[in-house]
């Protein structure tokens, strides 16, 4: 701030500095010397229209609409944003400090409207809530549906596959049956034949050999899975598997089914009667023609 004995050393007369000292409100010393630069040609006004002049400097902004007094021209703002109103201008006159009761019921002004902003919250929250809840309930509904229609998939492959797998277990019965009655024709012929020769009946004549009855055969070029019916010394069990799957992994399912050692088992079929070497373990069920089904009679070594 200026000093008024610093700017009447510098040769500024008393009059002059008191009116730039009032005119800037006792501003620094730059501020001062440029008012007292500026103003250099201009005659000092006297005490009366300095006096004058500082009760016309304005005090507040008036809103013409309400008569209602704003300290600055941001709370006069919010006032228009609020009312609506649109006439401003600026007073002379001074915002009076509030009583303790006008202070009071402002206070009381501010927490009603602060209770009612929270209770329109409130409301608003609970409004949210309730289409949230909608929303999860909704969407509980599709989840759901979406669920029941994968379980409805699956228990219908499933179906599928069961009754792939009877047709095909019905088919392997129906060759065995047949191997089986081709072998008691042979067997009965043969038992004859032996007959007609130890009674002395041969004809001469070569006689004509009985055709074997054809077997029909599943074609197995197009089928990727193979079911085994599986008779071990400890029980039946039954699985499908790969056609590409070995003997060997056929002895590792066994393991661990019925906790035996996997390299002490053998494999053979009834019909046609064969027995599976060593070699033919690591071959495939598709080369050992046990596809699309088969019926494996397992030992232990």
């Amino acid at each position: 701030m200026a000093s008024k004995q610093d700017l009447m050393a510098m040769g500024f007369e008393e009059a002059r500095v008191d009116w730039a000292l009032s005119a800037t409100k006792n501003g620094n010393m730059d501020v001062v010397l440029d008012h007292i630069e500026s103003n250099a040609e201009n005659q000092v006004p006297d005490i009366s229209e300095q006096a004058e002049h500082a009760e016309q400097v304005p005090a507040s902004i008036r809103c013409d609409d309400c008569n209602k007094l704003f300290k600055d021209q941001a709370l006069a703002g919010y006032h228009a944003e609020k009312s609506g109103h649109a006439s401003f201008s600026q007073s002379t006159e001074e915002i009076k400090p509030l009583t303790e009761d006008e202070k009071a019921e402002r206070l009381q002004q501010l927490k009603s409207k602060m209770d009612e902003k929270r209770k329109v919250q409130a409301e608003a929250g609970k409004e949210d809530d309730k289409r949230n809840e909608l929303i999860r309930v909704q969407r509980g509904k599709e989840d759901q549906a979406v669920r029941e229609e994968l379980k409805a998939k699956e228990l219908k492959k499933d179906l599928e596959k069961k009754k792939k797998e009877k047709e095909e277990d019905k088919k392997a019965m129906a060759r065995v049956k047949q191997q089986i009655e081709a072998d008691k024709r042979e067997r009965a012929e043969k038992a004859a034949k032996d007959k007609a020769l130890r009674e002395g009946k041969v004809d001469t004549a070569t006689p004509a050999q009985p055709s074997k009855p054809v077997i029909p055969k599943v074609s197995t070029s197009n089928a990727t899975d193979t079911r085994l019916q599986l008779r071990t010394p400890s029980g039946p069990l039954t699985t499908t598997l790969k056609v590409d799957n070995t003997l060997t992994d056929v002895s590792d399912f066994i393991a661990t089914q019925q906790m035996v050692e996997a390299s002490n088992l053998t494999f053979s079929t009834t019909f046609p009667a064969r027995t599976f070497t060593d070699d033919e373990m690591s071959k495939s069920l598709k080369q050992l023609d046990l596809v699309p089904s088969a019926a494996l009679i397992v030992k232990f070594k």
